[in-house]
Formats: structure tokens, sequence, C-alpha cells
């Protein structure tokens, strides 16, 4: 009689299909280990930290963040990261839900944890750091330019989609046709 495997303990990860390949058992986390690993900070730096130009030409306010990188490589699920976000009376606490390895990149994800758990927190850690969260307060985009992670508003870089309009672009050359 063929050996049955056991089902997955509620709080393991599972890897997507297009990470199966590359997961490995090993990356994750003990779930007690969560509760042992101290919380992660990541607040607004210095103002002095000038920002890259990018954001200058698009108009697009800039803050520099600062974090302690391995300990958000070495978070764990249950785990929680404390962001700064404008415009908040705090920093708001995610709680680490998924973690996943691909190759040299870990993708970590959260949700809010004292809120609706729609607000929720995606990283992606390789060479560089690359992450979006949206909380009570707005939506936000963090991405690392020469090693330091910068927090912009994604209603700033209009990245946030109205949904009273469509979703869909007319090349410049077919506008005058549809209006």
């Amino acid at each position: 009689m063929p050996a049955t495997a056991p089902a997955p303990a509620p709080h393991a990860v599972m890897p997507t299909p297009e990470f199966v390949n590359r997961w490995r058992a090993s990356d994750t986390p003990d779930p007690a280990a969560g509760s042992a690993v101290p919380s992660i900070s990541v607040r607004v730096r210095n103002a002095a930290v000038a920002p890259p130009d990018r954001y200058g030409r698009l108009g697009v306010t800039a803050r520099a963040m600062s974090f302690d990188r391995s300990r958000l490589e070495n978070a764990a699920i249950g785990g929680t990261i404390a962001i700064e976000v404008p415009d908040a009376p705090g920093p708001y606490r995610f709680v680490f839900d998924r973690r996943q390895r691909q190759g040299d990149r870990l993708l970590l994800s959260a949700h809010l944890a004292e809120a609706d758990p729609a607000y929720g927190l995606i990283v992606m850690l390789g060479r560089d750091m690359q992450a979006t969260l949206s909380t009570p307060s707005g939506s936000y985009s963090i991405e690392s330019v020469n090693g330091i992670p910068w927090l912009t508003s994604q209603r700033e870089l209009s990245l946030l989609v109205n949904v009273a309009e469509p979703d869909y672009r007319i090349p410049a050359i077919h506008r005058e046709q549809v209006q």
C-alpha cells in the first residue's frame, strides 16, 4: 500500500507553481521562531539625504527609509515589521504570513495587524529591494536606489487605478478618433 504524505500544517508556506522548482523546505522558518524574532522597524531617515533626481523630475516626494536588511532577510512567519508612513499617527505594524525564496531573491508578504487584512505588504529582496504596502492612510512603494530605500506615494506616482475611468490606454495616434 503506498504511503501518503502527511497534510501540511496550517502554518506551512506552500510554494506557488512558478516557484515550485526552486523552493526549498529549508526556506520555511519554524513558526515557533517567529515569536522569538524581534520586530523590525522601518523609519523615515534624516531629511538631509537628497532624493534621486528621477523623483524630482516626476514631481514626486521621496523619503529615505532606514532599516536593518539582515533582520528583514531573517524575518520569520509570525514576526512583525513596523513601518512609518507620512500622514499617519504612528507606525503601522504588519505580521509576516508568507516567505519564499527563489534563487537569490526573497519574497515576503505580511498583513496589517490591527486592521482589515486586505491591507498588506509585499517585499522582494535581492540585490536591491522593492516593496508595496497599503495602509488606511494610503498606498506606497519602496524601492532602493544606490543602496538607500525610498518611500513614495503610489498616488503621486500615478500607479493607482481610478475605478471611475476605463483601465486601458489609447495610443496617442488614435486618441482624437475616440474623443
